[in-house]
């Protein structure tokens, strides 16, 4: 059998929908809520990171490809992406740099590495409070 809920519980749960309905957040009050939640929860700083991530990765092609590129990896799109992506996750790639490349190209090389290493640490540091908690 199925229960019907008192009828003053329905009213008040159509009273509190009509109060939600009629309060709109303006953009302000919107962004507020987003950067409470990707700074106050440990979600929103893993997708934080990831984003910032994504973007270094981005940039790092970007730069890549700008730079020429060097005789091992041409600056196309899937060699820039390649390099960035090593560049970026091992941090020890750029010691296979040789000093006979541009300066644009190690300079991006250093960057990447840099960078990455920085991600990396505190990804793990994310990762392993999470654990912690």
């Amino acid at each position: 059998p199925v229960q019907r809920s008192d009828s003053s519980e329905i009213r008040e749960l159509l009273e509190d929908t009509a109060k939600f309905a009629r309060t709109r957040l303006g953009p302000r009050q919107m962004a507020r809520q987003g950067r409470d939640w990707m700074l106050g929860t440990s979600f929103g700083h893993f997708v934080a990171l990831l984003s910032l991530g994504l973007v270094m990765l981005t940039l790092g092609t970007i730069f890549w490809h700008l730079a020429g590129g060097n005789e091992e990896y041409s600056n196309s799109l899937n060699d820039s992406f390649w390099m960035a992506w090593c560049l970026f996750i091992d941090t020890g790639t750029q010691t296979g740099i040789p000093a006979a490349n541009p300066a644009e190209v190690r300079i991006v090389g250093v960057v990447c590495s840099v960078s990455g290493y920085i991600f990396n640490l505190t990804l793990m540091g994310l990762v392993v409070e999470a654990i912690r908690v």
